[in-house]
């Protein structure tokens, strides 16, 4: 072997070694800005020995990397698409530099390592993104979890019995964490939003609605008054599960929408004969729009303990 053949080999090899340490360190940045090693590469004739080096240095990353390792078990659709094409490309540079086609070898196997670069970038993306909604997900189940104390204390205090709901919880509760458990972060948080909300719903429920019992009195207005604050906590769970509508898909439901519209009619009558002084009539009007909330609340399959 000449000097300038010694000479070739020697900058093809100090291009391996740093490509291979530079992907352990920084694939990103490989990926982008090439070395100054890979540029001289670039100016140098085409040969077998060349071409060899070249197909060396891309089977380091392709098998002597733990980047190709993560890869390699990344169950992503668009990962998975990306190491076919660049094992595609791994396989075709192998082929050229069989059938002695140097210059197409070399080009092949950049391109392989280019699609590798790139598989690389997509997988860290998706996992930092898989990181997020995994987090997210453990705050909420925390958050679903602290307020299932409070409902547990809250009906206690209130002489409820929220045994029933608590079941529906729990339930919801499960079936999150079993979907956690397959690495489906985002649909389980959907559960847990929904059990967080059924929650929050169920606690308010029970406060507003002990707060006025101990204040109503027994005359014809004072049943009256609570049948109204009634009616208005029951109005205010569908107004917020209306504005939850983009996670339970409910306020685009017709049988729900059709219960909350018959429900705001029947308030709206027993509204007018309260003003009246009617309160017989306005109570019992009351009383079947808050049925008609409830109804619809349940629709959403959120427990209620009244």
């Amino acid at each position: 072997m000449n000097k300038y053949a010694i000479s070739t080999s020697l900058a093809v090899l100090l291009t391996s070694i740093s490509g291979i340490t530079q992907a352990e360190e920084s694939t990103s940045s490989l990926a982008t800005r090439p070395s100054s090693a890979a540029k001289l590469a670039q100016q140098q004739p085409v040969s077998q020995e060349r071409a060899e080096n070249a197909i060396q240095q891309m089977e380091m990353l392709f098998t002597g990397s733990s980047a190709y390792k993560q890869i390699s078990n990344n169950n992503s659709g668009a990962v998975s698409a990306g190491i076919q094409e660049a094992e595609k490309l791994r396989k075709q540079a192998h082929q050229a530099l069989e059938n002695n086609n140097y210059e197409d070898a070399i080009q092949l196997s950049n391109e392989a390592k280019e699609s590798f670069f790139n598989v690389t970038r997509q997988a860290d993306s998706e996992g930092a993104l898989a990181k997020k909604h995994a987090s997210d997900f453990k705050h909420r189940l925390s958050s679903v979890n602290a307020l299932t104390t409070a409902l547990e204390q809250v009906a206690t205090d209130a002489g409820k019995n929220p045994e029933s709901a608590l079941k529906d919880i729990q339930g919801m509760i499960n079936e999150a964490n079993g979907l956690a458990k397959k690495d489906k972060y985002v649909d389980g948080r959907k559960i847990l939003d929904k059990a967080f909300l059924s929650l929050k719903i169920a606690i308010d429920s029970i406060k507003e609605g002990t707060t006025v019992t101990a204040q109503k009195d027994t005359s014809p207005k004072g049943i009256y008054e609570y049948e109204v604050f009634r009616n208005d906590t029951y109005k205010s769970l569908i107004e917020m599960l209306m504005e939850e509508g983009r996670k339970l898909a409910i306020a685009t439901d017709p049988d729900f929408l059709k219960d909350v519209k018959k429900g705001d009619a029947i308030r709206k009558e027993g509204i007018a004969m309260g003003e009246k002084a009617r309160y017989g009539d306005a109570i019992k009007k009351l009383g079947e729009s808050t049925s008609v909330y409830k109804h619809a609340v349940r629709l959403a399959g959120v427990p209620i303990i009244d």
